[in-house]
C-alpha cells in the first residue's frame, strides 16, 4: 500500500512539472473561415465541359450580356468565367438579388425570437406610421411581406425609392393595402423595404449586422457592401454589391440546410421555407422567400433586375451564380445548356475540356481597340465648351488629347468628373461621373470604370465607358463642327429603368 502511495504521488509531482510547459506551448487558432471554395472541374464531378461550351455559345448567339459565371457541384467550383473587364474581385451589383440577404436577415431575427413571422407590420413599425392604418393594413404581417402577398395592389420599384431623400418607410406605409394579405401575390420591392426596417426596429441592427452576428462571417464573405437608405436602414430590395463567388456561396449555404462547416448559421427550417420545400401560406404558389421554384421544382432561382441570377438545383447538388447586365431570361438558358443536358445524360467527355478552359480564358466583352486620330483634334484640345440649358445639369465639357487617351471632363451640379478614355486601348480607372440618370439611379462617389475612345470619323469621337461593379455600359458620342468651335453630346446606355438614349446636349 505505501509503495502505491509513493508511485501516485511521483506521478502527480511529475504532472505537476509538465502540465505549464504544456500549456505555455499552447496556442488558441480560430477556426479557418472558407475563403475561397475549393476547386475541381466538371468531369470530376460527372458533368461533361460540353454543357458549359453550350451555354457559352448560347449566350453569345442570344446577345445575352453575361459578365461572370461561376458553378459548384458537390460544393467544390467546377467552372468560372469572368468577361473582361469584369474580374472575380470586382463586386457586382445585385438589384433584387439583395432580397436574398434580407429575408436571410428576417430569418436570424425569428430564428433568434426578436420577430415572429406573425409579427404586424403596424406594430413593429408604429413610430414610421404618419396616419391611421386601414383595416387591411393592421392584418398585414411579417410574412405577408417576405411571401410578396402584403396586399397592395401595385409593384413598388427600387427607382421610385432610391431618389426619395425622405422616409422610405413612412412613405410605404401610406400605401393603400388595397386586397386582404395573404390572398394576393404581386411583386414589390417595397415589401422587402418594409421588412429590413422591421429587422431594425426589433433587434436594434442592421440586416447585415445581424447578418454577421449570426455566422455569414464564416463564409469568407470580405467586399460586401449594402446600401443604406434614409432611414439608416439597410436598402432591403436592393444595393448589395458581393463577388460572384460570395453569392455563390450563399446559394451553397441554403441548399445545405443552413450549415456552412459543421456550423447552423441559418435554421434548416428556415431554408426549407425560404427555398419553398415547405410552404408559409395556403396556395402560396412557386415564389417562397425571393427562392422562386422552376420546372416543378427541379432547380430554384432567386434573381435580380438585369440578369443577376443564383441557381440552386438540389438533384445534382449544384450551384449556379451569374452576373449579367441583359434583359434576358439567364435561368432558362442555364435549364436549357446545363441542367436539362446534365438530367438526361451524365456520361463524362474529356475531349472537351481543354476547349472549355481555353474558352474561359478569352472570355470577353471588350472590342479590340483600334488607334484613331482626327483633325480637329489639334483645335478643341483643352478648350472648355459651354452647354445649352439641359435636364442633366451639365454646364461645361472640356477634352484632352493626347496620342494614348482622351481625357473627358464634366462639370454639373455635383461638380467636376473626369474620364480617361484609352485610344487604342482600353484603360481601367475610376471616375465620379454623374450616372444617375442612365444607370437606374444608382450613383457612387467614386466608381470603377473601364473605358476606350475611337474617332468614327473626322469630326465624331465614339467613348465606350463599361463599369466592372455595375451592369451598365454608356456610349457617349461627340459631334463637333468642322472649325471645333460647337459641339453636341449624346449618351445611351444598355439597359435602364429610365430612358436608354438621353437627349442631345449642345455646348458651344
Amino acid at each position: 500500500m505505501k509503495k502505491l502511495i509513493v508511485i501516485v504521488l511521483t506521478l502527480c509531482i511529475a504532472l505537476s512539472m509538465t502540465l505549464p510547459a504544456l500549456a505555455e506551448s499552447y496556442t488558441y487558432e480560430a477556426p479557418v473561415k472558407s475563403a475561397k471554395l475549393a476547386r475541381s472541374t466538371p468531369e470530376d464531378k460527372g458533368i461533361q465541359s460540353q454543357y458549359i461550351l453550350d451555354l457559352l455559345n448560347d449566350i453569345e448567339f442570344t446577345g445575352t450580356e453575361v459578365h461572370a459565371i461561376m458553378m459548384a457541384a458537390g460544393g467544390d467550383v467546377i467552372f468560372e468565367g469572368f468577361y473582361a473587364p469584369y474580374t472575380p474581385e470586382d463586386p457586382h451589383i445585385m438589384f433584387s438579388a439583395t432580397k436574398l440577404f434580407t429575408n436571410a436577415a428576417v430569418g436570424v431575427a425569428v430564428t433568434d425570437g426578436a420577430l415572429s413571422l406573425d409579427s404586424y407590420v403596424v406594430d413593429v413599425l408604429a413610430d414610421y406610421l404618419t396616419e391611421e392604418p386601414s383595416e387591411n393594413q393592421k392584418m398585414m404581417q411579417l410574412k405577408h411581406l417576405i411571401t410578396m402577398t402584403s396586399g397592395h395592389d401595385r409593384m413598388i420599384s427600387g427607382s421610385e425609392l432610391r431618389p426619395m431623400k425622405t422616409s422610405w418607410l413612412e412613405h410605404l406605409l401610406v400605401e393603400p393595402v388595397v386586397h386582404v394579405p395573404g390572398e394576393h401575390y404581386i411583386y414589390s420591392s417595397g415589401n422587402s423595404v418594409l421588412a429590413s426596417g422591421m429587422v431594425q426596429v426589433a433587434t436594434g441592427m442592421t440586416c447585415l449586422d445581424v447578418l454577421m452576428k449570426s455566422g455569414f462571417g464564416e463564409l469568407g464573405i470580405e467586399n460586401m457592401t449594402w446600401d443604406i437608405g434614409p432611414d439608416g436602414i439597410n436598402a432591403g430590395h436592393g444595393g448589395v454589391k458581393i463577388t460572384i463567388e460570395d453569392i455563390l456561396k450563399v446559394g451553397q449555404l441554403y441548399m445545405n440546410g443552413g450549415v456552412w462547416n459543421g456550423r447552423q448559421i441559418l435554421s434548416k427550417e428556415w431554408c426549407d421555407y425560404a427555398i419553398g420545400y415547405e410552404k408559409t401560406l395556403e396556395n402560396q404558389g412557386d415564389y417562397a422567400y425571393h427562392w422562386t421554384s422552376q420546372q416543378d421544382g427541379l432547380y430554384y432561382t432567386a434573381t435580380g433586375s438585369y440578369g443577376q441570377t443564383l441557381l440552386i438545383c438540389p438533384s445534382l447538388d449544384m450551384v449556379i451564380a451569374v452576373t449579367a447586365g441583359t434583359n434576358n431570361s439567364v435561368h432558362q438558358l442555364l435549364y436549357k445548356n446545363v441542367i436539362a443536358p446534365i438530367v438526361a445524360d451524365r456520361l463524362n467527355q474529356q475531349q472537351v475540356a481543354a476547349a472549355l478552359a481555353k474558352r474561359a480564358d478569352t472570355l470577353s466583352l471588350l472590342g479590340t481597340p483600334i488607334y484613331t486620330a482626327s483633325p480637329v483634334a489639334e483645335t478643341i484640345n483643352g478648350k472648355t465648351f459651354t452647354a445649352d440649358e439641359n435636364q442633366y445639369g451639365i454646364t461645361s465639357v472640356k477634352l484632352d488629347v493626347t496620342d494614348g487617351y482622351i481625357d473627358y471632363t464634366m462639370t454639373d451640379a455635383r461638380g467636376t468628373h473626369t474620364i480617361r478614355n484609352g485610344v487604342g486601348e482600353w484603360l481601367r480607372t475610376q471616375t465620379s461621373m454623374t450616372s444617375s440618370y442612365t444607370h437606374h439611379q444608382y450613383q457612387y462617389d467614386i466608381e470603377p470604370i473601364v473605358a476606350y475612345a475611337e474617332w468614327k470619323d473626322d469630326y465624331t469621337l465614339e467613348m465606350t465607358w463599361r463599369w466592372p461593379q455595375l451592369a451598365f455600359v454608356d456610349t457617349v458620342t461627340v459631334t463637333f463642327a468642322q472649325d471645333g468651335s460647337a459641339m453636341s453630346l449624346d449618351r445611351s446606355v444598355n439597359v435602364n429603368s429610365g430612358p436608354l438614349v438621353c437627349e442631345t446636349v449642345s455646348l458651344h
